[in-house]
């Protein structure tokens, strides 16, 4: 089906970017990097040396289009709360990162460090299937994360740009 094919090449997208500008923000200390099946609850999964010692990192990733007029007006990283759910049932040892990519910006918020009495949980009305035009819009319980929490922002279009070239070499 097409939507499912869109869908895997755009988590397939996410991956590779997330991994690539991970390894080099992490210069180094990564010992282990890779996708994770899409059923998992996360995107990329990865071990690296920290000042605290060894951690195993669970990463979920969303691309949002906006505009700056509309950042402007609402600033704010969006989560549906069963995402989050899922994040943390299913990883319960790991540290959870959350990376949204806005206008090739990764926005990245460490799930453990943020203040949760600035997140706003409300209901959002949203497309139940993202990269699917005729999809159904659903009302959808979401976790607001203001874009004050992230722990960095981080320009990543020269990613956006290696992938692109990667998918012009493959054809």
């Amino acid at each position: 089906d097409a939507t499912k094919e869109r869908i895997s090449r755009q988590e397939a997208k996410y991956r590779y970017i997330t991994i690539n500008f991970l390894t080099d923000l992490f210069n180094g200390k990564i010992t282990n990097i890779s996708g994770t099946p899409d059923n998992c609850g996360v995107d990329v999964r990865f071990t690296a040396v920290t000042s605290s010692g060894i951690e195993t990192y669970d990463v979920e990733v969303k691309e949002r289009n906006k505009s700056q007029t509309l950042m402007k007006r609402f600033p704010t990283a969006e989560l549906k709360k069963a995402k989050y759910n899922s994040m943390c049932s299913a990883h319960t040892n790991n540290k959870l990162i959350y990376i949204q990519y806005i206008n090739e910006v990764a926005y990245i918020y460490d799930m453990d460090k943020l203040n949760w009495e600035q997140v706003k949980l409300e209901d959002w009305n949203i497309k139940y299937t993202q990269y699917d035009d005729t999809s159904n819009i659903k009302t959808t319980p979401t976790y607001f994360i203001p874009y004050s929490q992230s722990l960095n922002r981080i320009n990543v279009s020269k990613y956006y740009k290696d992938y692109a070239n990667n998918q012009q070499d493959k054809n």
